[in-house]
């Protein structure tokens, strides 16, 4: 029997982080594994090795993009979807470029975000 998908949420916000899980566990089956910096990212890449990630770019010790390579190296099918205020254009281009899947811009609609992790799972 194969093993539930593990998805990494790294977001520095605990009442984002609870509301992405009550939504996960209502409509997804995944292991959730969570963090909130890019330093608690490497300790939790030492324990597990994700399938997927919800990846905020402003964490307390760094820039989200720091991350993109150590998920690459531990995973490199590695499925990111990047959630963040930022929705420049030269952010979806430096989102575009750093390997994620997509950008979904906070604020955001719950339809939206279902759609967004449906659409990671699928590529």
């Amino acid at each position: 029997m194969k093993e539930r998908p593990i998805l990494l949420i790294v977001e520095d916000e605990l009442d984002i982080k609870i509301l992405y899980k009550s939504i996960l566990k209502q409509h997804f089956d995944f292991e959730i594994m969570e963090t909130d910096s890019v330093r608690g990212t490497t300790d939790v890449l030492k324990k597990c090795i994700p399938d997927y990630v919800l990846l905020d770019l402003c964490l307390p010790d760094g820039d989200g993009y720091q991350i993109m390579p150590l998920l690459r190296e531990v995973n490199p099918n590695v499925r990111v979807l990047v959630i963040s205020a930022f929705n420049c254009g030269q952010e979806r281009k430096k989102v575009e470029i750093s390997g994620a899947m997509g950008l979904l811009a906070k604020p955001f609609e719950k339809e939206q975000f279902i759609q967004h992790i449906q659409q990671l799972i699928n590529v």
